[in-house]
């Protein structure tokens, strides 16, 4: 498994264990403890490195938030007629 700095990553069963593409910023043995936990935690990891700038671990992060749906044309013209009907009852 090869693992990039932004934490994407890529495996491939006939290179287990060596930066076929010739970029990746870490080289993990596929099926190793630390392979299957990144695995398991993606994309909610951030990468831990030692002095050195040597992958040591990953720790779990919280999941990024999920944006609120938009409103729906309904919802809107809702409240479009209801800001329209507060205007008009002020000014009149």
């Amino acid at each position: 498994m090869i693992l990039y700095n932004n934490k994407h990553f890529a495996a491939r069963s006939d290179h287990p264990n060596d930066d076929w593409v010739g970029n990746a910023d870490y080289v993990i043995p596929d099926g190793s403890e630390l392979a299957e936990k990144i695995l398991r935690l993606y994309p909610n990891f951030e990468i831990v490195t030692d002095g050195g700038g040597d992958l040591i671990d990953v720790s779990e992060t919280e999941p990024a938030p999920i944006p609120p749906e938009p409103p729906t044309d309904h919802e809107r013209l809702e409240a479009l007629e209801a800001a329209f009907m507060e205007f008009v009852s002020e000014v009149i």
